[in-house]
């Protein structure tokens, strides 16, 4: 009987269609993404190498709709921690280096009234990426993002790509790790209220 309830309620919500966001609506959900970052790293024996890194991402995200096109929003998020496999960069890093960041945001969304809604947006913020026995180091960060999303009532299901630039180096010795930049696919989930 649950099974049947759960089912009907589901198809409920899926069938009532879109409710657009309206201004000034509030909306705070998740997001979860996977990365390729570009590192540059020195040591006395490799001279500016670039290393390319695969990592995951996951985060919260709280916002406001200024109108019916126009949101703004703030992220939270932090990349799960990643190992370097270079044997140079490993004695900079022991291997691991983590990174949390703190981004505002504006979206221009397209479609008003439509299910689905592409956009557009620019990101500024701050990132702190830490090395391990090597400290770390925060920096700013901008970028850009775009993607769609599709509402059904009350939630936001968004699907993106998104891209940042970094200055953050951190150095220890002789060694040197600078994030350059990255590339990431998001998901995220919201709740509009």
């Amino acid at each position: 009987m649950k099974k049947i309830i759960s089912t009907a309620l589901m198809s409920a919500a899926l069938m009532s269609g879109a409710t657009a966001a309206q201004a000034g609506d509030w909306f705070a959900g998740i997001e979860a993404g996977k990365a390729k970052s570009s590192f540059e790293f020195n040591s006395p024996s490799t001279k500016e190498t670039d290393k390319k890194v695969k990592n995951n991402s996951f985060g919260i995200r709280v916002g406001k709709y200024l109108n019916d096109n126009v949101r703004v929003y703030g992220t939270y998020s932090q990349n799960k921690s990643f190992k370097f496999k270079d044997e140079n960069a490993k004695k900079l890093a022991d291997g691991k280096v983590k990174e949390q960041t703190l981004m505002a945001s504006v979206d221009y969304v397209f479609m008003e009234g439509s299910a689905f809604r592409p956009f557009v947006g620019a990101s500024l913020g701050a990132n702190k990426m830490k090395v391990e026995k090597a400290g770390n180091k925060t920096s700013a960060v901008f970028g850009a993002q775009t993607g769609v999303m599709y509402q059904v009532g009350p939630v936001d299901a968004e699907l993106g790509l998104r891209y940042r630039a970094y200055g953050n180096e951190v150095k220890k010795d002789s060694f040197k790790l600078k994030h350059k930049n990255a590339a990431e696919a998001y998901l995220s989930v919201a709740y509009r209220f």
